[in-house]
């Protein structure tokens, strides 16, 4: 028969038993995340903040394969976000046209 103290260094050693079964035996889930991250993080967007970069890390790991990814939920939820209208036509031009536009719309016709 198990004395209590038996019992309590039993329940101890399983609890612990259960967290060693959650511990990766291998580093490549982290080195697939770094490799992702590597990816998405470069020269051109250094300043991406901590909770975007872990979040298109997260997706880029997770989430579905861009062929399969179906926007229609997260336009929905990004119109429906905003505190007042959303400028889904592009912005419209009310004064005079900057000259560095200009010239470049020029030079794009001909």
């Amino acid at each position: 028969m198990l004395k209590s103290k038996d019992t309590t260094h039993i329940k101890n050693i399983s609890a612990l038993v259960k967290i060693m079964l959650t511990i990766s035996p291998s580093t490549a889930e982290c080195e697939r995340g770094f490799s992702r991250m590597n990816l998405i993080k470069t020269d051109k967007r250094t300043n991406l903040h901590y909770d975007s970069l872990a979040s298109l890390v997260r997706i880029s790991c997770d989430g579905p394969k861009l062929k399969d990814f179906n926007p229609g939920n997260a336009i929905r939820k990004w119109f429906d976000s905003a505190k007042g209208t959303r400028h889904t036509s592009g912005h419209k031009f009310t004064g005079p046209r900057p000259k560095k536009l200009a010239a470049m719309e020029i030079s794009d016709t001909g």
